[in-house]
């Protein structure tokens, strides 16, 4: 009825942690299983029928009087250990059940003696094993094994010394526990839940890479029952615990294996419901995608080192193989989407492959025109703002997705200032020429863009989290704002009203505006996901909770007429400017420093260095005429502004929320819309929360739609 969503169909997956792919064209869903990768919870649903080992791995318990033994079942079930670096990011240490490459075999000791070298007035019993307590360095998620060393902690010798170190959970920090425990001279950690929730219960131990740091002693952590258990036997004779990739532990009870593709319809209502499974086509894979343009899935097999391409035109009935790309491809890494299937100027489908293993900000691009024989033309090495690292998003905008829009996913508090705050513009219709760099100075610390998404206009939003979002021009006909920001929702309900200290900065990303997509069926609509972060939690160690997902906001893009030049603080000039030089001076070793770099692999788009020269040369020369006679022009321009500038003097109150860029006038500007004095969305704000447009001087306006509106009044998209 435009104002709630009613539940139509329910349709229960086959495990708790699958890859659901839904692709523009229904009524089709497809559901597969997910490889193993580090920080996946319920390992159990990366197991098929074709393996031999046991899966998932487990705990096997014995009791040391006669030799009886059982599963602890939390550990496979509800409790999980994520393993993490000094960046929040998923490390494959080998410590964790799923990931263990050797048995380990012990009996358990419970701790029960206060650590060597602590203050005296800590204050906690002993059998928390806290060398320090949460708000103290020793006891924070930052503490190294070097920290402790030095400051002379460690448990009693012999205390736990060959035996798993039991531990409960709570006054300090997992991480603390676990290196006490390890530098004591325990086989491994045992950390006991201190209550009983619903739902899964994750903790996290930090390894810090700069201090050299590695997991390599299991960590388990166990639900209340089971630690119960556990302390009781002990008390009765003593336990062993065996972990290790021959100990299999106990799914949950409604669990069965999996394997391939699994083929839904939806619709209306649960009569329509179909599926079909394939369950032959592969074991699990590293990700799944379908084309925009082609009823094709491209399926990453990360055992095999290849993607492979399936006819999904008719997947009820048939899912054949129609081609294979080789090449690595991997589950990690943080994009969200890894394949843009689009038609090139020449009529031939080609398909971008976005750094598909993870391995350096590496774009490949081919000639899928005929899927049994893809040909790989271009390999772009994008080390616009690191070599490695920090690539995120690439979406289609502009006219009939001519454009590629590249985000970078790399945050000012990793990479120092400015890094992550502009979005790319690769053009496909000739992609060795240079790159568009478009700044988003709006950005402020700790925030990034995160996602963008382009409707079939041109007019695209990206996602800035904490920040909001902002629109952005990727090639409207007739525009004159081309690859400029021509609104924004910055500083804004509701994507501001999270509390993030500003010494955890870096949690902004984690928090308000994350991934976007815009509507099939309204002009300049967009649906936002919005992350709504809580510190509490997270400062318990419940990541799960403290990173609650569950609100979508509709935002739309009003009022814009883009054969108006949009405002750029007090001047009036489109956004954008050129990144780098000639595609091909890498590979003739032109230019080894520039960031831009391409690699043909058709003999056809070879280019000799005399053309290169030649060219180059009467571009420099065409370069400086053009540089004498703005200068001239600029310097009258400058003169006539003086005159107005010092009538006006500081008394601008034009501001921008965030990080401000000064335009040399005293002002802070952004491209888009002018925020703050009496153009601004300050003056637009209308008692429902909503951004109104009462201003001549700004044009465009976003608006978020919240519970129980609809856009101008229309029928929401279901």
């Amino acid at each position: 009825d435009g104002s709630k969503l009613t539940e139509v169909m329910r349709v229960p997956m086959s495990c708790p942690n699958v890859e659901l792919l839904v692709p523009k064209k229904g009524p089709y869903v497809f559901e597969a299983r997910l490889d193993l990768t580090p920080g996946m919870l319920h390992p159990e649903c990366s197991c098929s029928p074709q393996q031999t080992t046991p899966c998932p791995n487990g705990v096997k318990a014995t009791r040391v009087a006669d030799g009886s033994s059982w599963s602890l079942r939390s550990p496979t079930q509800t409790h999980f250990i994520q393993l993490e670096n000094e960046w929040a990011e998923s490390i494959a240490d080998s410590a964790v059940l799923g990931s263990l490459t050797k048995e380990v075999s012990g009996q358990i000791r419970v701790v029960s003696r206060a650590a060597e070298g602590i203050d005296s007035n800590l204050g906690i019993d002993a059998s928390f094993a806290c060398p320090g307590s949460s708000d103290d360095i020793l006891g924070h998620e930052d503490v190294t094994y070097q920290q402790l060393t030095a400051a002379g902690i460690k448990l009693p010798d012999g205390h736990v010394t060959n035996s798993w170190c039991l531990v409960k959970r709570g006054r300090c920090s997992e991480t603390a526990k676990v290196k006490l425990c390890e530098l004591s001279g325990a086989i491994g950690t045992i950390i006991l839940d201190h209550g009983m929730f619903a739902g899964d219960q994750d903790v996290k131990v930090v390894y810090r890479r700069a201090a050299g740091e590695r997991a390599t002693k299991p960590v388990l952590f166990l639900s209340y029952n089971d630690g119960a258990e556990l302390i009781s036997e002990i008390a009765g004779g003593g336990v062993k615990i065996e972990v290790g990739p021959s100990i299999g532990g106990p799914p949950p009870e409604t669990y069965h294996p999996g394997s391939g593709i699994t083929v839904h319809t939806v619709g209306p209502s649960i009569s329509v419901y179909q599926n079909r499974s394939y369950p032959e086509l592969f074991a699990t894979a590293g990700w799944l995608e379908t084309s925009a343009v082609r009823d094709l899935m491209f399926v990453c097999l990360p055992a095999l080192q290849e993607i492979r391409i399936y006819d999904i035109s008719n997947p009820l009935v048939e899912m054949p193989v129609v081609g294979t790309i080789q090449i690595r491809c991997s589950r990690y890494g943080l994009h969200d989407y890894r394949v843009l299937d689009y038609v090139g100027t020449d009529g031939h489908y080609r398909t971008l492959l976005i750094d598909p293993a993870d391995d350096g900000n590496r774009l490949y691009y081919y000639n899928t025109e005929n899927p049994w024989n893809p040909k790989l033309e271009l390999e772009i090495h994008a080390r616009f703002e690191a070599e490695s690292d920090g690539l995120g998003q690439v979406r289609p905008g502009g006219p009939n997705g001519r454009y590629h829009i590249m985000t970078w996913h790399c945050s000012d508090v990793y990479c120092g200032k400015n890094h992550g705050d502009n979005i790319y513009v690769l053009d496909s219709w000739n992609l060795t020429k240079p790159v568009m760099k478009v700044p988003l100075p709006m950005l402020s610390k700790g925030s990034y863009a995160r996602d963008l998404s382009c409707g079939p206009d041109g007019v695209c939003l990206v996602s800035l989290t904490w920040d909001g979002f902002i629109a952005f021009d990727s090639g409207v006909s007739g525009s004159v704002n081309k690859f400029s920001v021509v609104a924004s929702h910055v500083n804004e309900h509701p994507f501001t009203i999270d509390y993030v200290p500003i010494d955890q900065a870096h949690l902004r990303m984690y928090s308000g505006a994350q991934k976007v997509y815009s509507s099939e069926i309204f002009s300049r609509c967009f649906y936002v996901e919005h992350a709504d972060f809580n510190l509490r939690p997270l400062r318990m160690g419940d990541v799960i909770r403290a990173l609650q997902m569950n609100e979508i906001y509709l935002a739309e893009v009003r009022d814009y007429d883009a054969t108006v030049l949009a405002e750029v603080g007090t001047e009036r000039t489109p956004g954008g400017t050129i990144v780098g030089a000639d595609g091909l001076r890498q590979e003739l070793g032109v230019d080894a420093e520039a960031p831009w770099e391409t690699r043909a692999h058709d003999d056809d788009s070879k280019v000799s260095v005399s053309v290169v020269a030649i060219l180059g040369a009467f571009t420099a020369i065409a370069f400086v005429i053009i540089a004498v006679l703005l200068a001239l022009l600029l310097g009258r321009r400058r003169r006539a502004e003086e005159a107005t500038v010092s009538a006006v003097g500081n008394a601008n109150s034009e501001v921008v929320m965030g990080r401000p860029v000064s335009d040399g006038h005293g002002s802070s500007t952004v491209s888009g819309v002018v925020l703050g004095s009496d153009k601004g969305y300050d003056q637009g704000r209308s008692g429902d929360g909503n951004t109104k447009d009462t201003s001549p001087g700004s044009a465009t306006v976003i608006t978020v739609q919240t519970r129980g509106q609809s856009p101008n009044s229309r029928s929401q998209e279901p």
